[in-house]
């Protein structure tokens, strides 16, 4: 994936920036993750929750989902993240993994692209998903070039993103 978004024009003038998905798209990403169970979700070592470049949430079904994030230059010196997310029929293993705990047994009911509106611009900054049970995580861009957080179940959500929390908008997919 590249480590920029592409920035589309809005009928409204605005600029989006968008998530970026391989292996899938919105549809098929809905379609994989409903009712899907997360048995574990990964970060490499050295790496903390509340700053991450890479995460891998194995699911039940076998396949995984890659999260990173991309940082694109908006205006001046504006950087704006965008998350990014991979399909794969297997496993992701880049070397020495940590387990985060509270994901295993998570059965996602729905998922929410997390928008940040600003002026001028809106971003697809990150993913929520959702449980029957009304228990949810996210993965947001942060304020460090290609870097987002993870809130587990019970987290704060928005503690620290890029932003200030007003600023996001979740659209359910």
């Amino acid at each position: 994936m590249k480590p920029f978004t592409t920035t589309e024009i809005l009928a409204d003038g605005r600029r989006h920036l968008p998530a970026q998905f391989e292996g899938l798209d919105r549809t098929g990403l809905l379609h994989v993750l409903k009712h899907a169970e997360i048995r574990t979700c990964r970060i490499p070592a050295g790496q903390q929750r509340d700053r991450v470049w890479s995460a891998c949430l194995a699911l039940a079904s076998g396949d995984s989902l890659e999260i990173t994030a991309s940082s694109t230059l908006l205006q001046g010196w504006d950087e704006i993240g965008t998350i990014n997310l991979a399909l794969k029929q297997a496993f992701v293993d880049h070397g020495a993994l940590i387990e985060l705990p509270g994901f295993a047994g998570f059965v996602i009911d729905r998922v929410s692209i997390v928008q940040w509106h600003g002026e001028g611009a809106i971003a697809d900054a990150g993913l929520a998903f959702h449980a029957s049970d009304g228990h949810s995580f996210s993965a947001v861009s942060i304020d460090l070039p290609g870097a987002f957080r993870i809130t587990g179940p019970g987290d704060q959500e928005s503690a620290a993103w890029q932003f200030p929390e007003s600023q996001y908008v979740p659209t359910v997919l």
